[in-house]
């Protein structure tokens, strides 16, 4: 199973490429700080670790998980096993309380759903692409470059296709398929993110 990076970036929450530093974490609980591109603290992160399966599917189309991992919590788990904090000693009394709790959490995330046969797949489809009965979005024939990519490149290559579903299917595939690899910016606005697929990357 694939354990929590001790130390990633992302854009969470489009605030900017921030890292992300683990301070300590139990078997299934951890606290991480959140730190700007500036070197100040943007937050303290503490939550229960969740688990996703092998063959879980986050979108139609996309490769099922092929290995257990550990999973950093999404928007939606904030709240409920998830906790930002401004200071230490509160993100550190929160890290406790969680350490105690008997939180039972699903095996998978939010946005995605376990495939095990064939039927569970038709309606698991269905789920990923539309929560709440909206009508599903066949993502299935999406062009994703095989190479470095920015979400206007992206755009351009998916004239047909919204760039808030091109946006949720990049961001929902985040550290699984794909990888922020740069970062772009201008004094004037948020930074051009640039992805590319994490087979390209770990063979560089």
């Amino acid at each position: 199973m694939k354990k929590l990076q001790v130390e990633f970036q992302s854009n969470a929450d489009q605030c900017g490429l921030h890292t992300f530093k683990q301070i300590k974490r139990s078997a299934n609980t951890a606290l991480y700080q959140r730190i700007r591109k500036d070197g100040s603290t943007h937050s303290y992160e503490a939550f229960k670790i969740k688990i996703v399966k092998a063959g879980t599917i986050f979108a139609k189309g996309a490769k099922p998980v092929e290995e257990d991992y550990e999973s950093y919590p999404g928007k939606g788990g904030f709240g409920k096993y998830a906790y930002s904090c401004k200071t230490l000693d509160h993100a550190e009394a929160r890290y406790e309380e969680l350490l105690k709790s008997q939180i039972a959490l699903d095996d998978v995330d939010e946005d995605a759903v376990e495939s095990t046969d064939n039927e569970k797949k038709q309606s698991v489809n269905k789920v990923a692409a539309g929560k709440r009965g909206r009508k599903a979005k066949d993502r299935s024939n999406l062009k994703i470059p095989k190479d470095k990519f920015t979400m206007k490149q992206l755009e351009l290559l998916n004239p047909e296709v919204s760039f808030a579903l091109l946006y949720q299917h990049i961001r929902a595939l985040l550290n699984i398929e794909y990888k922020i690899v740069e970062s772009i910016g201008g004094k004037r606005g948020k930074p051009t993110l640039v992805y590319a697929p994490i087979d390209m990357v770990m063979s560089n």
